[in-house]
């Protein structure tokens, strides 16, 4: 079982390359549906080369799918709304034991969480590898070098009386681990998050804020939620932008992998 990531098919045109080998060697590559939402939403980017390439193989996609080179689609992944980052994750754990996986991916953070799933406690004999597509359309394999050193992007709660950074993914990785004592440490506690914004949209009489943390180690998002007397602040927001947005920490989803943040307000 192959699979391919957004990041690896907008390497035009190696992936084109690659697709190519596959229709002689009578190869097959599955491109589940969050992918497609991805290339499809690339495709309407104000970037001239990336909505370029993005419709150039969005069309590939689908022409290749008629072929029987490419499956689009995992079981019932149309109707999730996971990122494409934790559908490859989520499949790995549910055909990994009997299958032999393949991840093709030039996203280093991404590849080193697939990885990581070998180490998992709870699922042994995880048959996983990660694969970078090269310039001629060739695929090399991807490993991950051990570091001791943490990365310096962070998310940064301050107390009333103290300050102290700790990454997003440890941030996560506390709730998963520890004690209830442990989580009501940081419940409550005003953060602040430097990222890209992924979305913004209104739920109800609150505005929604997603963000992609600065934190190289970190899969999921910061939810960040304003009242709706933050209008004005969040209106201009446009997609990729790196802001700066505090909060309460509110809730930290240890399956999806989200922290969510409430009360926030930008700055």
């Amino acid at each position: 079982m192959t699979l391919i990531d957004t990041c690896s098919l907008l390497e035009v045109p190696a992936s084109e390359l690659y697709l190519k080998k596959l229709m002689h060697s009578r190869g097959n590559v599955i491109v589940p549906w969050a992918v497609v939402d991805e290339l499809r939403k690339k495709s309407r980017s104000k970037d001239p080369d990336v909505r370029a390439r993005a419709q150039k193989i969005f069309n590939v996609v689908f022409d290749y799918e008629a072929r029987g080179i490419i499956t689009v689609g995992l079981d019932d992944d149309k109707d999730s709304r996971n990122f494409a980052d934790n559908i490859f994750i989520g499949a790995v754990f549910k055909y990994g034991l009997k299958n032999d996986i393949t991840v093709i991916t030039q996203d280093k953070r991404l590849a080193e969480d697939l990885l990581n799933t070998r180490n998992s406690k709870s699922v042994n004999g995880l048959n996983i590898s990660v694969k970078r597509l090269e310039q001629d359309g060739t695929l090399s394999e991807v490993q991950i070098q051990d570091s001791d050193s943490e990365t310096e992007r962070s998310i940064t709660s301050m107390t009333a009386n103290n300050a102290f950074k700790i990454p997003a993914s440890q941030l996560l990785q506390k709730f998963r681990n520890g004690t209830e004592a442990d989580r009501r440490l940081y419940k409550n506690q005003v953060f602040m998050v430097a990222g890209k914004v992924v979305r913004t949209h209104r739920e109800g009489r609150e505005l929604i804020t997603e963000l992609l943390p600065d934190d190289d180690n970190f899969r999921g998002r910061i939810i960040c939620r304003f009242s709706e007397s933050a209008i004005h602040e969040t209106s201009s927001l446009e997609r990729g932008q790196p802001v700066t947005i505090s909060g309460l920490l509110s809730n930290v989803d240890t399956y999806f992998g989200d922290i969510e943040l409430s009360g926030c307000s930008l700055g």
